[in-house]
């Protein structure tokens, strides 16, 4: 999950330079996608295993990782 931390640390980079230019608009849209895509990962671990067994953990994985790099 190193790449994730990576991206939220850009993020929040973005987020103070956006800030800083007083335009504060798309950081919140972004938060909310990036809720999104993380429920999304839980519907991919549900497809890989019904039952939420160790398979399930690579489509929580992939829901955080695309999550983050779309924050």
């Amino acid at each position: 999950m190193w790449p994730f931390m990576l991206l939220v640390s850009l993020g929040a980079l973005v987020m103070g330079m956006l800030n800083a230019k007083h335009v504060f608009g798309p950081r919140p849209c972004s938060q909310l996608f990036q809720s999104r895509l993380n429920h999304a990962g839980v519907a991919i671990g549900y497809w890989l295993d019904p039952h939420f067994g160790a398979r399930s953990l690579i489509g929580l994985a992939i829901g955080t990782l695309v999550g983050g790099a779309w924050n």
